[in-house]
């Protein structure tokens, strides 16, 4: 295996664990000891027959599922295009929740 493979299957797998590391974040509310996992509302795509008007509102929706599926794609087509395309769902995810 050649270092540009290395580095890809690597690259692969941290990108994997960075998604498995926000889908097991947690608050725990200081005040009953609950525990939140806000990345509940990001995990997979939206239900449209609980939000009927979320895609009016979220032209380009993205979720964790959806993010996770696609990175194996994304190497395929280089590394560098991979981090850009990677780095450009974190933000729609971000500027969609906004």
């Amino acid at each position: 295996m050649n270092i540009n493979n290395k580095v890809e299957v690597w690259s692969k797998k941290l990108f994997k664990m960075a998604i498995d590391e926000v889908r097991s974040f947690f608050i725990v509310n200081k005040a009953n000891g609950v525990r939140f996992h806000p990345s509940v509302y990001f995990q997979k795509a939206v239900d449209s027959a609980h939000f009927p008007d979320y895609y009016n509102i979220i032209t380009n929706p993205i979720d964790l599922h959806s993010m996770s599926r696609k990175i194996n794609g994304y190497f395929g087509i280089g590394i560098d295009i991979a981090f850009q395309q990677i780095l450009s769902d974190m933000d729609l995810m971000r500027d969609n929740a906004h």
